[in-house]
Formats: C-alpha cells, structure tokens, sequence
C-alpha cells in the first residue's frame, strides 16, 4: 500500500474517485503497469488525464475521455487492497455528476462543515478507519474523514508551515514536509507536535516509507532529487537526482517497482511562469543505483503528472466512479 501516503473564490468541488482493478493476465506484456494522473493547472479539462502504461511504454488505457467537462485536476493516489482512490478538486459554482448511477448536485457541504479547499496529497490512517487529506494552507491543515462514509471528523493537525506532503511513519506519528525543506513529527493519535525532525536543503514535496527509510521528494526550482533519511537520527542523503536530464526540474512523484526499479514523474520549471509544466514525462530509474533506465512516457505539455502509483502484476482498469462528494463554499 502506498501511503502518502490554491484557492479560488466560489464553490469548490472535491471528490475522491474509486477506480476497481481487475487483474487480467498476459493482456500486457510489461513487467508492472503505471497509472497516472495529471493536473492540469490553469488550463482546460483536456489536460487532466487519467493513464495506464506499460514499464515499455506502451499505452495501455486512457481513462480521460469518462470525465465530464469539468476541469479536475488530480492530485494524488492511493492504491489499497486493489482499489485505486483519487483525489481531486476543480473550480466551478456549481457541480452536477451523472456516473455510473450517482449524480452529484452540487449543494450538499461535507457534514460536520470540513473546510479543506483544494486538498494536495491524502493518505488512509494504520487502522483503515480514516481518510486524512491535505491542504498546503495552515489555516486548512490536514482533514480527517471517516472511511468509506466520507463523514468529516475533524481538522486533526495544524501543520507550522506551509504543507507539502505527508504520510504515516512505521512509528503511527505523522511526517509532514513543507516548503521550506523540514520534516515535522505530529502524533498519530493526537495531531500534536513532536518535533522538528529534520531538514533538507530546498523545499520538499511528496513522502514515502520503504524498506525503513523516509523518502522525500524535492520541490521547487532547484528541487529535483530525492532524499533517503534515516530513520534513527533523521540524516538526509541525496538517492537520486534527475540534474542531467533536460526539463526535470521537479520531481512530482515517485514509487517503487517489481525488478528493483523506481517510477518517478517529473515536469519543467523554466524562466518565467508562461514557461512551466511544458515537458512532462513518466522516468524508469535503478532502484539500487539510482542509474536513469529510460523513459515510459511523454504526456502533453500542461499535463503536470502529479500522481502515480505502480501496479505490480500486469493488469487492465475498469473505471467506476463511486465519489465522496464534498463542495465547499469559501466566504468572499
């Protein structure tokens, strides 16, 4: 399981989405499949994409054209016990959803009156029970829900920083990173604060747990490496860096694959703001030695791919959205 583990005026719309997988073996080729999905930023619907490829590159299923008009803009993933859950959140005043049966209307607000607009990275408590998400805002912080109901429970940690990323620790206490580059303990029961853990040179963005270590991935204009920091004394090492590949200038995502290699999604931070998110590609990496392998994929320029996750054995989607509406209205 993969733990992860902007703001606007009028009604924001969230959503988290379920897609079921069904495994169907010898449909690809491949040694894993990477799903993907992007955030279009400013830009229109038709680049807010949902993608399956093969570890070859090979296009395997494009899950874009199901979605309404509406811009969504996806932020992050979770794959759990072969379910995928995406998260999103657009803007619009009003949202109606016809899918598979459910039909949104866009007026109901989240009971217990959440108020996390434009959530970034989510990730689901040890116990399973909770569905945490994330606003990069201090005054939103990050939000419990009760899962699967969608029930809000309450605003369980209010970060120091501005947010980056998060996750559960094998230790059950939070690890929030910000975009200052610190990694900050709260407690996993509480939401209190423990400690300022660590600190990495430049901003930070997405976290991971794997095989004993904390991964962070850096964000920011000359954020572009990967940190692997130790568990005991919080000491972070540069695991890998994508310096000499030409446009990854941020790494947006990462996850580990079968055959000792890690997937990692990257997008350009040129001069100018005109200049960003033209070069988007999906990378193949030794796990081991950190070595570039090659790449899986090109998406379209403004297709930020801000999530992925592998799915270790080859398989094919189907795509079912089942949702946990939640619309905000922010005051004027």
């Amino acid at each position: 399981m993969k733990h992860k583990g902007l703001l606007q005026r009028g009604t924001h719309v969230w959503f988290v989405a379920l897609l079921l997988l069904f495994v169907a073996a010898g449909q690809v080729s491949a040694a894993y499949t990477v799903l993907v999905a992007t955030d279009g930023v400013e830009r229109t619907t038709s680049y807010d994409l949902i993608r399956e490829y093969g570890s070859d590159g090979t296009l395997v299923q494009d899950f874009s054209d199901p979605f309404p008009e509406s811009h969504l803009r996806w932020s992050d993933m979770q794959l759990v016990n072969g379910t995928v859950y995406t998260l999103s959140h657009k803007y619009t005043n009003t949202y109606t959803w016809n899918y598979a049966g459910l039909t949104y209307d866009g007026t109901k607000n989240i009971p217990g009156g959440g108020k996390n607009l434009e959530p970034q990275d989510s990730t689901f408590s040890p116990d399973g029970t909770k569905y945490l998400v994330m606003n990069p805002a201090t005054t939103r912080g990050i939000q419990r829900f009760e899962f699967p109901s969608g029930t809000w429970v309450d605003k369980f940690i209010t970060p120091d920083a501005t947010s980056a990323g998060f996750c559960y620790g094998p230790d059950g206490n939070v690890y929030i990173a910000d975009t200052a580059g610190w990694i900050r303990r709260y407690d996993g029961t509480t939401g209190a604060k423990i400690d300022d853990w660590t600190n990495v040179s430049g901003g930070l963005r997405k976290l991971q747990w794997h095989d004993g270590f904390l991964y962070a991935a850096a964000y920011g204009l000359s954020g572009n490496e990967i940190y692997k920091i130790d568990p005991t004394t919080g000491a972070p090492t540069i695991y890998l860096s994508t310096d000499s590949i030409t446009g990854a200038d941020m790494i947006r995502d990462f996850a580990w694959a079968p055959d000792g290699e890690l997937v990692v999604s990257t997008t350009n931070n040129l001069s100018s703001a005109a200049d960003y998110y033209l070069i988007n590609k999906i990378y193949r990496f030794d796990a081991a030695t950190g070595a570039l392998l090659g790449e899986i994929a090109t998406l379209p320029e403004y297709a930020r791919p801000d999530a992925l996750i592998v799915i270790p054995e080859p398989a094919t989607m189907s795509l079912v959205l089942l949702g946990l509406p939640m619309v905000i209205r922010r005051r004027r």
